[in-house]
């Protein structure tokens, strides 16, 4: 597993990572994430901590969180495109994180990304995925690729799931079609805080 050497001002490149800055020491944020889309009348995103005490480093999201969209129980199926490899296309799976380092101030906590989730294909539908009334669809390692950075501290973690809809009229058959009858939406989850020690510790 790969770990930042954090240093003073900026974090040194590991491997192939390019170098990330602190955060800011400058001004205290609230923990709360911005959104770009409306909401989506029928789905939620959810996420669940699975190790709520996690070493410090270039990490697999995955291995931290588990997540999955869920459908409330109103309305018809609802497609959704659930990639296992990241490519070229839709939808934009992010993260928003802050980070405090022990002195109560919350700050931005830098992710790489956003990663693309899609597929060289023009035609989704092996992708795409109908979420039924009153169920969950699990996202697995869609938020794996760029891995995700776990700064020492406490961390406050918010997934995104965002549909922008198609710029153009899809091929493909019906389930393309109702995908693309699908507005712009995104899914913000609850929060999953995380306490990230450093290795030895």
């Amino acid at each position: 597993m790969l770990v930042i050497p954090f240093v003073l001002g900026a974090c040194a490149p590991v491997g192939d990572e390019e170098p990330l800055a602190r955060p800011s020491a400058d001004g205290c944020v609230a923990p709360v994430p911005s959104r770009v889309e409306p909401a989506h009348p029928d789905l939620a995103l959810v996420a669940t901590v699975l190790e709520p005490v996690t070493r410090a480093g270039y990490r697999s999201l995955s291995e931290i969180v588990d997540a999955g969209i869920v459908h409330d129980g109103r309305g018809r199926r609802r497609p959704v495109v659930v990639c296992e490899h990241p490519g070229q296309g839709e939808p934009g799976p992010g993260v928003t994180a802050f980070v405090d380092e022990g002195d109560g101030c919350w700050k931005p906590a830098p992710q790489p990304g956003p990663p693309d989730c899609g597929t060289d294909s023009p035609d989704w539908t092996d992708s795409i995925v109908f979420v039924p009334p009153g169920h969950i669809q699990p996202l697995g390692a869609l938020w794996d690729s760029p891995q995700f950075i776990a700064w020492p501290g406490r961390m406050r973690v918010f997934l995104h799931y965002r549909w922008s809809g198609f710029r153009e009229a899809p091929e493909g058959g019906r389930a393309m079609r109702r995908l693309a009858e699908e507005p712009s939406y995104e899914l913000i989850s609850n929060a999953v805080e995380l306490e990230v020690v450093l290795p030895g510790e």
